[in-house]
């Protein structure tokens, strides 16, 4: 797992929430591939939280660093409401569509799907005014 520790991502500022988002989304990392027992790795953190943390410590802080960064600005600047109950889940919207997808259909999730899932789900929560 440490041979595949993602550096830190360079600062994305694209001008607006969404254009932020679809940055991050173009930077998260290719699927695994063809053969990789990614459902097996799934399963086996799902009853090792040691393992969980360190798939999150490893592989995914980079993204959830950069995500944090995108979604602070944004409420800085307005376009987030600071008390918006989203902010707390956009986490699982962005990531959790990665392993759904796989889990549903057998394939795995890519930049234009987690796009897609961003469209329709996670930029109307952060934006709602309700």
């Amino acid at each position: 797992m440490m041979a595949r520790k993602y550096a830190p991502l360079p600062d994305i500022d694209a001008g607006s929430l969404r254009g932020d988002l679809v940055a991050l989304a173009l930077m998260m990392p290719t699927p695994h591939p063809q053969g990789t027992p990614t459902l097996g790795i799934w399963q086996a953190v799902m009853s090792d939280p040691a393992l969980s943390q360190a798939l999150r410590d490893v592989l995914f802080a980079p993204y959830l660093n950069a995500l944090s960064s995108i979604l602070a600005r944004h409420v800085e600047h307005g376009t987030i409401r600071p008390d918006n109950p989203a902010l707390a889940h956009a986490e699982k919207f962005l990531l959790g569509s990665i392993f759904v997808e796989k889990l549903l259909t057998g394939t795995e999730a890519n930049s234009d799907q987690l796009i897609r899932v961003m469209d329709a789900l996670l930029l109307p929560a952060l934006t709602s005014d309700s």
